[in-house]
């Protein structure tokens, strides 16, 4: 579920699993290239050191096969609750990040509730590409529950 805020927006979901296992699947580059990116995207990681200041690169493949150079710099991780990092468009970490995630992992009833803050350089810039980043931002939850499936087994019918 989707919930806008100012410059950004808050995806939620609950999943069937716990924040170890979600954290898990958000910091093992293996899995992380298996969901990460809307539908019919690839991620092809280049670099991922997670650690404060450490680098992702990669590169997001699309349908048509051309690729977008990302970077991720990491700025939060209390595994297994929360992850964060400031991303920029192309392989280079310069002026503004392009918008900051901030992720948190939290015990539920029913898992784990999990939930995705990501505030863009400017309302307007959100504005301008919310069109794309809210079914994006599902479909790759959709993504990675599919992914947490097949690595932890199905919890849910």
């Amino acid at each position: 579920m989707n919930r806008e805020i100012d410059a950004g927006v808050v995806t939620t979901r609950v999943l069937p699993y716990t924040p170890e296992e979600v954290f898990a699947a958000w910091t093992d580059p293996k899995i992380v290239a298996q969901w990460w990116g809307p539908v019919g995207f690839g991620d092809e990681i280049e670099t991922f050191d997670l650690s404060v200041g450490g680098h992702w690169k990669h590169v997001l493949r699309g349908p048509d096969g051309k690729g977008y150079d990302n970077l991720a710099v990491f700025t939060a991780i209390e595994a297994p609750h929360v992850l964060g990092f400031a991303h920029y468009l192309g392989f280079e970490q310069q002026g503004t990040p392009h918008y900051t995630n901030l992720t948190h992992f939290a015990a539920h009833p029913d898992g784990m509730l999990l939930s995705m803050q990501m505030v863009f350089e400017s309302q307007a810039y959100f504005d301008g590409i919310k069109h794309i980043i809210l079914p994006a931002n599902e479909q790759n939850f959709d993504k990675l529950e599919a992914v947490l499936g097949k690595v932890y087994g199905v919890r849910r019918e």
